[in-house]
């Protein structure tokens, strides 16, 4: 996935800086960097980077058999509305010929339905069979992963999944991602982040709800995932910014005991 932003920005407040600041850096919500590398069959590569999403509409993917959107190190995504989401969606829809693609829309400010709509269109990348999508620090809770989880259901050539996951999920939420997954025949290689992520003694806050994933829910995700006869590669990533406690749903024997199961815990 793309490389994590600092999470520790500093932020100036002070009126005199803000006055002083150079009048480049002062970028009004309409300007934008993304950085659009597209590859051919004939593998040669090119690299765009526009400056207003208008220039999406522009863009010929439909040699493209690798696709990767990502924003560059030194910006970042002011706001990305749907009417933005809908012109990144009709670029996917062209890429008929696409077998990879890689989304990096870390703290893109985008939402349930954006994300939904997003994940809409990989049913229709048939000759897709590499994902690579990370959606953390947005505006998405349950009902867009869920719709992602649907999504993802119908994308039967997926042989490889790399997901950074939306922080405020469920066990239910979880074990419905599971059973998407649990069809996805072809599956064979599958990787979560799941960041600063809520479990057992960690919380975030949806409002008044709190989203909390326990042993229970991680239990039923795996048994799911013993259904790919295929997959014999995971890979789990956490965040976790207080003291790590180790999990029972690694116990599960056909995961602990290959080769190819890795955990991370990030300090």
């Amino acid at each position: 996935m793309g490389e994590k932003q600092s999470k520790n920005k500093s932020i100036h407040n002070s009126k005199d800086e803000q006055k002083n600041q150079p009048q480049s850096y002062q970028r009004s919500p309409e300007e934008v960097n993304l950085d659009i590398i597209l590859i051919h069959d004939s593998q040669k590569q090119q690299k765009i980077t526009i400056k207003s999403y208008s220039e999406i509409d522009k863009i010929d993917s439909s040699q493209a058999i690798s696709l990767i959107i990502d924003q560059p190190k030194s910006s970042s995504i002011v706001s990305f509305s749907e009417q933005n989401m809908i012109q990144l969606c009709k670029l996917l829809e062209k890429s008929k010929k696409l077998i990879s693609l890689r989304l990096n829309l870390f703290s893109w400010r985008v939402g349930n339905i954006g994300l939904i709509k997003l994940a809409d269109t990989f049913s229709l990348l048939q000759n897709m069979t590499k994902l690579d999508l990370n959606y953390q620090y947005n505006s998405v809770y349950q009902d867009g992963t869920l719709g992602l989880a649907q999504a993802l259901s119908k994308c039967n050539n997926i042989q490889s999944l790399n997901l950074a996951l939306g922080q405020c999920i469920d066990d239910e939420t979880l074990f419905q991602l599971g059973k998407a997954l649990s069809g996805l025949f072809n599956l064979k290689i599958l990787i979560l982040d799941f960041g600063e992520h809520p479990t057992i003694d960690i919380v975030i806050f949806e409002g008044d709800v709190i989203t909390q994933i326990q042993d229970e829910g991680f239990k039923r995700f795996f048994q799911c995932l013993k259904q790919c006869q295929e997959i014999n590669y995971v890979q789990l990533y956490f965040d976790f910014m207080v003291k790590y406690k180790k999990l029972t749903y690694f116990n599960i024997d056909s995961f602990e005991n290959n080769k190819y199961f890795k955990r991370y815990q990030w300090s």
